[in-house]
């Protein structure tokens, strides 16, 4: 694995830590999505392996150049590192802004509270948007997070709209006019 992989991986495992660990604290869950089923885990996870069982078929029938990184270029490299770093920072600083109201996405919890301050002020999804510049990041180093930006970013709108309906009917009186003040995943954009 060439370095700039490297860093790439460890930013993901501290991601990964970082999610594991604030879990533990989170509110009880009323109610949630069937993709947070098992089933629906399962599936990802075989898509997954098929993704890396292609890739690594392409890197061994294709040599390390083809499937290394989208172009041996440093600059490309250290604008996925720094891509990277900054959206896995957005939604860790979004995670812990939520504290204990954080969960599975397109569930409710016991308690919830809308957040709507800190990076919650700037889009109404900051979790989503900084996984998906953190993938567009890695992308930049090695192509294959391209598919998993693409996957990410249809899942990121759908559960983005289906939590937007239980925000609606959980918070009637707040709720809107936070989504009439802020976008959904990108500042003044979307």
């Amino acid at each position: 694995m060439r370095p700039y992989g490297l860093i790439v991986a460890y930013i993901w495992l501290a991601f990964a830590v970082v999610w594991a660990v604030t879990a533990l604290r989170a509110k009880r869950t009323l109610q949630t999505h069937w993709l947070n089923s098992w089933r629906a885990r399962v599936i990802v996870a075989v898509l997954v392996l098929a993704v890396l069982a292609i890739r690594r078929y392409l890197f061994h029938a294709r040599g390390p150049d083809f499937i290394s990184g989208v172009i041996a270029n440093p600059a490309l490299n250290i604008a996925g590192l720094v891509l990277a770093a900054v959206g896995i920072g957005v939604a860790v600083w979004a995670r812990l802004y939520l504290g204990r109201n954080w969960g599975m996405p397109m569930s409710v919890k016991e308690n919830a509270e809308l957040v709507t301050t800190g990076p919650y002020a700037y889009v109404r999804n900051p979790i989503y948007a900084g996984i998906a510049l953190a993938t567009l990041g890695s992308a930049l180093i090695d192509w294959w997070w391209a598919v998993f930006l693409a996957c990410a970013v249809a899942y990121f709108v759908y559960s983005a709209k289906v939590e937007e309906r239980i925000l609606l009917r959980e918070f009637p009186d707040s709720y809107p006019a936070y989504k009439a003040r802020t976008k959904s995943l990108i500042p003044f954009v979307y």
